[in-house]
């Protein structure tokens, strides 16, 4: 069987390219979706859900088990739910300001799930991860990956943050200009105060979180990296979000400790409604994602057990 080879550097980039765009996008999206309202913003995480499954039917073939499509179905319900009450119970003067922060947070959502499938068919375009790029349960076959092609977990993430810094850095200097370049480039920026070290906390995290994330994605299909991005951070999101909106002392205090103010943040009865659908809908997901990891477990040692390996094409050299 012919060794795995490297994969050339254009082919490399050009697998690369879309996740990283869906990341830029996400940054973007992101930022003006917690500027316009914070409470939406975290109140809207299981809507990832709503992208996940489908773009991973369409571009990776995985067809959703019955609790993934019931708990799709509850997040869309809990979505509508919640942002109907954000809607009628704005007033008339910021019923356009909340309708815009849903939809911008819909689409980061949207852009966040899209990134995910596409980095895990990279992952795979290029032979990444224990499996080599080999499909998980599920998967379909990618008609450009190849089993002699290698490139590391490190070398992806490498790759991926260079473009995003290559679109964020543009847009950076258009909205903020030069000013906060030339802070950081005074000593004093370095030497007095946390903000050097809280910068370059900043920067390390990012890094160690961009390289996991991708190797999670090597390693795993995307709706098993749902479960994680969809059921840990935005069962906290949705736990933040009845604290705030509670009315009582602890959620004064937190939105003291946060900058907001309380008194915009009382949820209705339609709104927690929608809240409590969208916690259903991601205990659902997750019973739905155990079921299916079993089942690839229960197909890794049969495999194993008959020597059942995946043969693909090589890809053209570029």
């Amino acid at each position: 069987m012919p060794q795995r080879r490297a994969a050339p550097l254009l082919y490399k980039l050009r697998a690369v390219f879309l996740p990283a765009s869906g990341v830029f996008l996400v940054i973007l999206l992101s930022t003006l979706a917690n500027f316009l309202s914070f409470e939406v913003w975290i109140a809207l995480g299981p809507a990832d859900l709503l992208f996940t499954v489908p773009f991973a039917w369409c571009l990776q073939g995985v067809r959703a088990k019955p609790q993934e499509l019931v708990a799709v179905a509850l997040a869309s319900a809990g979505s509508l739910a919640f942002a109907s009450g954000k809607l009628s119970g704005a007033a008339a003067a910021d019923s356009s300001s909340v309708a815009l922060a849903i939809v911008v947070t819909l689409l980061c959502r949207a852009c966040q799930s899209l990134q995910t499938v596409l980095l895990r068919n990279a992952c795979r375009q290029l032979g990444a991860g224990s499996g080599g790029g080999k499909p998980s349960i599920g998967e379909k076959l990618l008609e450009e990956s190849s089993p002699f092609l290698q490139t590391s977990v490190l070398e992806i993430a490498a790759l991926k943050m260079w473009m995003v810094a290559a679109f964020s850095l543009p847009y950076a200097l258009a909205t903020e200009g030069a000013g906060p370049w030339r802070e950081m480039a005074a000593g004093n920026f370095w030497s007095s105060g946390p903000k050097g070290a809280l910068l370059t906390g900043s920067c390390v995290i990012t890094l160690l979180f961009q390289l996991c994330n991708v190797g999670m994605n090597a390693e795993a299909s995307s709706l098993t990296v749902a479960m994680v991005t969809t059921a840990l951070a935005p069962l906290t999101g949705l736990a933040l979000a009845l604290t705030l909106g509670s009315g009582g002392q602890a959620g004064r205090s937190l939105a003291a400790l946060l900058g907001l103010k309380a008194s915009e943040l009382t949820l209705t009865g339609i709104e927690v409604f929608g809240l409590i659908l969208l916690g259903v809908a991601v205990v659902l997901y997750f019973l739905g994602q155990r079921a299916r990891l079993r089942e690839a477990r229960s197909s890794t040692r049969s495999s194993a057990g008959s020597g059942v390996e995946f043969q693909r094409d090589p890809a053209p050299a570029m």
